[in-house]
């Protein structure tokens, strides 16, 4: 196999040091000045720094021309840099670096101020981020022209093609479906490996944006890598990939499949008794370090090989089959259907989807009151980008709501089950099993959607442990993983109210009565899931007004007693919660509700229940924790109308002596 380099400065074989992270000192750009370069520095006024030919900024397009017909190129799959024509510039500055690097993954669409802000500092940036962020954008705008980098809203946009982008160019020929031609797929694959300028992409950047895109880049390139492998053994190359394969096998010990092509190749090369000895290592090594067995495929191929039989593979056109003519288990596609009728939540619906599609360890998280729309959010973010994901998806309710959340062990179980691994080699003990999932994972592409979770301990399981994978998490009080995006869901806005009950009425019903659905959903105080039960009820009746439900829902418990008669579940659910406070707070509740208003300040609270403002204090922000009271701003505290009827009910009818634990 020839591994020198080819006249565009790419490898001319398999990518092994881009792909492997193995000869560094080659494979990656020097961070030195070429020939006829020089570096300029940055003076006492932070002037961008630049490495350039003659120090000269390359010439925008011709005024009127568009900025996308210059021939410019950003590499990010090694050191940072910027191509035009023959001239490269390299941003010195890691965080100048990280701002170009979030415009060009997004190139040609505006990225938001407020993005780029997250990208660059995460959930703790500095006051003077928003500043920084424009200081930055100037300094572009001046070493690479006011065309290419253009103000949009609140935003900027690099306005280039994709294809301008190595990364992105890398995303398309990488993630392409295989077409069941091992030499085109072959073919596709080096191109997209050949775009690696380096062990490892953005080189010197900073960031959360960065951290999450190195990783991304980085499992795409290993699964790219894999591909690229079982297209040559089809090929018949195997002999050609066997020190490669030795190399990539050295540096991911525990990639199975990977490990079966390298017994594959070393059997067709005749070396028989090498290949059952690399079996026989990976087999000491997984159950010395993770105590687990090999996996069915990797012990199919073995035992071929024993047999002195051709382990595979053989491409299909949905893609690689699995060695040894052992069915491969289908993707798991356990997404619900989408929500037929759901209303407002774009602008949380356009966060979550970003963050995900953002890669990395990505992590969204939706909160909220009871009935407020959660589910309908994440299932819509879910089915928004599955098909990204083209290893399946997972879903799991995790009943944290109810009297008996489903337990980490149980829900690994089925989603190990899912993933394709045997009944009888899923373990007993949850972190085992925790482990064999994230083992699993591990390589693939997988949505996981975790929703109605209750606490960290039955979620950290849960969560894959490598890039590639993301997690949509719907909870009622904020966990305390580490999340990339999170959403917390209030009550719909009228005009949105009001548009739920005509998607479920139909328009000519609710629109014949304005008022009354304004009344309607007044009542029920914005809540998604009350507007949509009585909603319901009305469109099963459709001789009654929609005037004559608001009347009948204008007494609280008149309005708790329609809920639990369409078996909302609602009292039930409020049953819980409350069952589940402390009796401090259980009597904190029953006694703010007992004022005129549903609306609170700190001393006005701390007076009703008797306490000091900071022993108040304490018991109201436990509460907001627990999604039973909402702090619009410091010391300011309120409770949703239903909640209020709710407590109110209770405290009427002597039921809330007994309510909350000690």
């Amino acid at each position: 196999m020839r591994t020198g380099r080819g006249r565009n400065g790419r490898w001319s074989g398999m990518p092994l040091a881009a792909s492997t992270g193995l000869a560094r000192g080659t494979a990656e750009v020097s961070a030195f000045p070429r020939a006829g370069e020089t570096v300029r520095r940055a003076g006492q006024d932070g002037e961008l720094r630049l490495l350039l030919p003659a120090q000269r900024r390359p010439s925008p397009p011709a005024r009127g021309a568009a900025a996308t017909e210059a021939p410019w190129r950003f590499a990010l799959l090694g050191v940072p840099e910027v191509m035009a024509g023959q001239e490269r510039l390299r941003p010195m500055s890691p965080t100048q670096t990280a701002l170009l690097t979030a415009l060009a993954l997004q190139a040609g669409r505006p990225v938001g101020v407020e993005e780029l802000i997250d990208g660059l500092y995460g959930e703790r940036p500095p006051r003077s981020a928003g500043s920084t962020i424009t200081t930055y954008v100037l300094r572009l705008r001046k070493a690479l022209g006011p065309e290419l980098i253009v103000r949009v809203g609140r935003g900027y946009a690099l306005k280039v093609p994709r294809s301008a982008v190595d990364a992105l160019e890398f995303e398309r020929l990488a993630n392409a479906p295989l077409l069941g031609d091992a030499r085109a797929d072959a073919a596709r694959l080096q191109s997209a490996l050949n775009l690696w300028n380096g062990a490892t992409a953005l080189v010197g950047a900073i960031g959360p944006l960065c951290e999450r895109q190195r990783e991304v880049l980085a499992q795409h390139r290993e699964r790219a890598r894999l591909q690229w492998f079982e297209c040559q053994l089809v090929l018949g190359r195997h002999a050609e990939i066997l020190a490669d394969l030795a190399v990539a096998c050295e540096l991911t010990p525990f990639a199975e499949r990977l490990q079966a092509l390298r017994m594959t190749a070393l059997f067709r090369c005749g070396r028989q008794a090498e290949a059952l000895e690399v079996y026989h290592q990976v087999r000491e090594r997984l159950l010395d370090e993770l105590g687990i067995d090999p996996s069915a495929e990797l012990a199919t191929v073995h035992q071929a090989i024993l047999r002195g039989g051709d382990p595979g593979p053989r491409i299909a056109p949905a893609g690689i089959e699995p060695f040894g003519g052992t069915e491969a288990a289908a993707p798991p596609r356990q997404l619900p259907s989408p929500p037929a009728d759901l209303v407002g939540r774009e602008d949380e619906i356009a966060l979550l989807t970003a963050a995900v599609r953002a890669g990395g360890h990505a992590v969204g998280l939706v909160t909220g009151m009871g009935g407020v729309g959660k589910t309908s959010v994440v299932v819509s973010v879910a089915q928004a980008v599955a098909a990204e994901f083209r290893d399946g998806q997972l879903w799991a309710c995790l009943r944290g709501s109810t009297e008996e959340p489903a337990g980490p062990g149980e829900v690994l179980a089925g989603f190990l089950a899912a993933l394709g691994v045997p009944a009888d080699r899923i373990p007993d003990d949850v972190s085992e099993r925790a482990a064999l999932y994230r083992s699993v994972l591990a390589g693939r592409s997988v949505l996981v959607v975790l929703d109605d979770a209750s606490d960290d301990a039955q979620i950290t399981p849960l969560l894959p442990g490598t890039a590639g994978c993301a997690v949509l998490i719907s909870a009622r009080s904020r966990p305390a993983i580490g999340v990339t995006a999170a959403a917390r869901l209030d009550c719909l806005r009228p005009a949105e109210s009001a548009r739920l009950v005509c998607a479920i009425l139909g328009a000519d019903r609710a629109g014949a009565e304005p008022e009354a659905v304004g009344a309607l959903t007044a009542a029920c105080g914005h809540l998604p899931l009350a507007v949509r039960v009585l909603a319901t009820r009305l469109a099963r009746r459709p001789a009654w007004t929609v005037a004559s439900m608001a009347a009948r829902v204008s007494d609280e418990s008149r309005l708790l007693g329609e809920l639990e008669a369409a078996d909302a579940g609602f009292e039930d659910a409020c049953d819980l919660a409350f069952g589940r406070l402390t009796g401090a707070q259980a009597r904190a509740i029953l006694a703010l509700v007992a004022m005129p208003s549903q609306d609170w300040s700190l001393t006005a609270a701390a007076a009703t229940m008797g306490l000091s403002e900071a022993q108040a204090e304490r018991i109201l922000e436990a509460l907001v924790d627990a999604a039973l009271l909402t702090s619009p701003r410091p010391a300011r505290y309120s409770c949703h109308e239903l909640l209020v009827a709710y407590a109110r009910v209770r405290a009427w009818s002597g039921a809330g002596a007994g309510v909350g634990r000690c």
